[in-house]
């Protein structure tokens, strides 16, 4: 199993408004055809994208789920509904997690193991996301279990990229109802904490069984995110560009021609 690092690669900065963001979509010129007129190698070109998921206006997680679906993170479906509050399987979390760090490019896995059940749509990310450390052979094996939130974080916390102490266990200080968790599982929610990933609910609970739905996970991806570019780090996308702003219905983004 190779030790996966996330690149560093320069933040390429455009606009002032609320939302700017360094990351990528699928957007072509031509009304994404594919067939305008191409821009000369290395000129940036702004893109425009509509954001038509007609289910989330009044959602609290609106924002987040829009940057998410149009960086395609998450998608939506051919409806244009995002049905926020449905529940995510552990392929479909993984795939979030593999598009986001771009990790979905690298089809060249050392780790071969005998996939079952896996849908076809997954099979790539959850190769990739098992080889880089990301999931465990029992947790590749499970595709369509429902991705809970103690799986979640363990996975969040295997994409940072970063060394930390599995043996520091202070989850109990946060949360209730994590002592019959194992010693490893309670680090990995401590380190989760202290980095801002998760955090519990008012009655001190973290409900490590409970599974995640599509608009926690577009935040708990949105949180990863944040954590790899404070720390200075560009996410790599298969296609890079800007995201210059983010209208009522609109996203406009700045990229490479």
């Amino acid at each position: 199993m190779k030790s996966w690092r996330q690149k560093i690669l320069p933040a390429i900065l455009a606009g002032t408004l609320t939302f700017t963001y360094g990351a990528a979509v699928d957007a072509k010129s031509n009304n994404g055809n594919g067939k305008g007129k191409a821009n000369a190698p290395g000129q940036l070109k702004k893109v425009e994208q509509k954001l038509k998921l007609k289910d989330i206006e009044n959602h609290w997680a609106k924002r987040t789920v829009e940057l998410m679906s149009a960086l395609q993170i998450i998608k939506g479906y051919e409806d244009q509904t995002f049905r926020p509050q449905n529940t995510v399987t552990q392929a479909e979390a993984i795939v979030m997690v593999v598009n986001l760090l771009g990790l979905d490019d690298d089809k060249t896995v050392n780790t071969r193991i005998s996939l079952k059940g896996v849908p076809t749509w997954a099979k790539d990310s959850i190769e990739v996301a098992l080889d880089a450390g990301l999931i465990s052979n029992k947790e590749a094996q499970q595709p369509n279990k429902p991705a809970t939130r103690l799986f979640v974080t363990k996975m969040l916390v295997n994409s940072l990229g970063v060394n930390w102490d599995r043996n520091a266990d202070r989850a109990s200080d946060y949360f209730k109802d994590v002592k019959d968790l194992s010693r490893e599982d309670r680090s990995y929610l401590t380190f989760a904490v202290l980095q801002s990933l998760i955090k519990g609910y008012e009655d001190k609970t973290f409900r490590p069984n409970k599974p995640v739905t599509r608009a926690e996970m577009a935040v708990l991806v949105e949180k990863l995110k944040d954590f790899k570019e404070d720390r200075g780090e560009d996410i790599e996308y298969s296609k890079r560009g800007t995201i210059y702003s983010i209208g009522d219905d609109t996203l406009t983004i700045s990229k490479d021609g």
